[in-house]
């Protein structure tokens, strides 16, 4: 189908910080898959121009962080979020119980790695499907710490050039708790039609 390009920007050039905006109809998959996040404090450390932040639910205490501004969105952090120590001041403002991201692909493994360890109830990012694949830097820790549910994602034109990416993407969660899992283990798969229906309700 067809897609308005997301930035006027070169589509064939990857952009500055690896900047892709979330298309609503991806977190609006995501949240009919989880339980309610009242009561939880929400963590979107890449929060870029807000898009997840939009279509998160009113009744969670969400917390934004991202290393530039886009306006007119300003998160409340505007720190590294590779670097642990950007995780301790997360956490000493704000107990983090869900890190929910769709981080830059390069750096997202370290996000992943501080995430899991400062999340008290799960980890919830966007990844292409590739992101599994057992490298040399992610395998050991992929292999101790696979996700414990896949929603598996119809491919999209991110790069808004008209044509969908090689990979699909996949909202990977982690539970950080055992006894309050944050998601149900398996894999969900949401088909091109509720794609559509997700995107007209939007």
């Amino acid at each position: 189908m067809n897609q308005p390009a997301l930035l006027d920007v070169d589509p064939h050039v990857r952009r500055d910080e690896d900047f892709y905006p979330t298309p609503a109809f991806m977190t609006r998959a995501l949240l009919k898959r989880l339980p309610s996040l009242q009561g939880l404090t929400v963590l979107e450390p890449c929060a870029g121009n807000g898009a997840i932040v939009d279509v998160l639910p009113a009744d969670a205490r969400i917390v934004t962080n991202d290393i530039a501004v886009r306006d007119p969105f300003v998160p409340d952090f505007l720190v590294d979020a590779t670097q642990r120590r950007s995780w301790l001041d997360f956490h000493r403002a704000w107990p983090v119980d869900v890190t929910a991201t769709n981080p830059p692909f390069d750096v997202a493994f370290p996000i992943l790695q501080h995430a899991f360890e400062f999340s008290r109830r799960g980890v919830v990012l966007l990844l292409r499907l590739t992101f599994l694949e057992p490298t040399e830097d992610r395998g050991p820790w992929l292999a101790e710490h696979p996700p414990d549910r896949l929603i598996v994602l119809p491919r999209y034109d991110f790069r808004g050039n008209g044509k969908t990416d090689s990979v699909s993407t996949a909202w990977m969660i982690w539970n950080t708790d055992a006894q309050q899992p944050l998601a149900q283990r398996g894999v969900d798969v949401v088909t091109k039609a509720e794609r559509d229906e997700l995107m007209r309700a939007a």
